[in-house]
């Protein structure tokens, strides 16, 4: 019992999960269960799910901690060199995930 459940209520659900999903997903023999064909592929794609939702959680916690986002830097051409080049590092340094977007012009060009 390391899950904190008791047999007959793993039993249970992997009855009503069968009936969920309509799909025989253990054989028994001498007592114990056998994953079918369609278990393990289910489990693949179960697998699968579980790893995009946890990357979708932590791409929350980054937008959350401000380490993930879009930014977007206007600078006159005479500093774009030099201050938004070093201010851009500085950026990605702190916040590596933060999408960084340097638009250069003058006030003629509007």
């Amino acid at each position: 019992m390391r899950l904190g459940v008791t047999q007959p209520a793993v039993s249970n659900a992997l009855v009503e999960l069968e009936q969920d999903v309509g799909v025989v997903l253990f054989g028994r023999e001498r007592r114990r269960l056998i994953p079918t064909e369609d278990a393990t592929r289910l489990y693949d794609e179960a697998t699968r799910l579980f790893t995009h939702v946890t990357a979708f959680e932590d791409r929350v916690k980054e937008f959350r901690c401000g380490q993930a986002g879009e930014v977007s830097m206007a600078v006159i051409p005479t500093l774009a060199t030099s201050v938004a080049v070093q201010a851009a590092v500085a950026l990605q340094l702190k916040a590596p995930h933060v999408k960084l977007r340097v638009v250069t012009g003058s006030r003629a060009e509007r």
